[in-house]
């Protein structure tokens, strides 16, 4: 996979995904360094798959485009820390599975309405009209199709 690293990652971090078997990139690297994030992305969008930044306003930028390039932009949320272990808390991240995910679905409908769903205000959120469902339904959704992998949902509520 083609990989290219924002200014603001660090150049172990580089090195790291090298180490995992990836073509991986720097903006340093490629002596961009200070280039402005439309003009950045132009130049990259086309020669590779995944662009990891911290900087929110590149990532929104390249969201808001109407028609984006092949490479994904990822934002990395991972807190500031010395490089060492920004890198090491990155790669594990990326290691990080779900052990068990029918557990956690089946505890989740348990306990959403005894635990969670009290706790809810219900009058906090409001749509723009009462009908809005509807005009989802005909702009192409449904609630009648499910995909061949989902399952029946359980009752939550009475």
């Amino acid at each position: 996979m083609r990989i290219l690293l924002d200014e603001n990652m660090p150049e172990s971090l580089r090195r790291a995904l090298v180490e995992l078997g990836h073509e991986v990139d720097s903006v340093a690297s490629l002596r961009l360094k200070g280039i402005d994030n439309g003009r950045l992305y132009q130049e990259v969008a086309h020669r590779y798959d995944l662009c990891f930044s911290k900087d929110r306003s590149f990532v929104q930028s390249v969201r808001a485009i109407d028609r984006p390039g092949a490479v994904r932009v990822l934002r990395v949320t991972i807190a500031q820390a010395p490089r060492g272990r920004f890198t090491q808390a990155f790669v594990e991240a990326r290691t990080r599975r779900l052990l068990e995910p029918a557990r956690l679905l089946d505890e989740w409908v348990t306990n959403f309405p005894i635990k969670l769903r009290p706790k809810l205000n219900p009058r906090r959120f409001r749509a723009p009209a009462p009908g809005w469902w509807q005009h989802a339904l005909e702009a192409g959704g449904s609630d009648t199709r499910r995909s061949r992998h989902a399952r029946p949902r359980a009752r939550l509520f009475s």
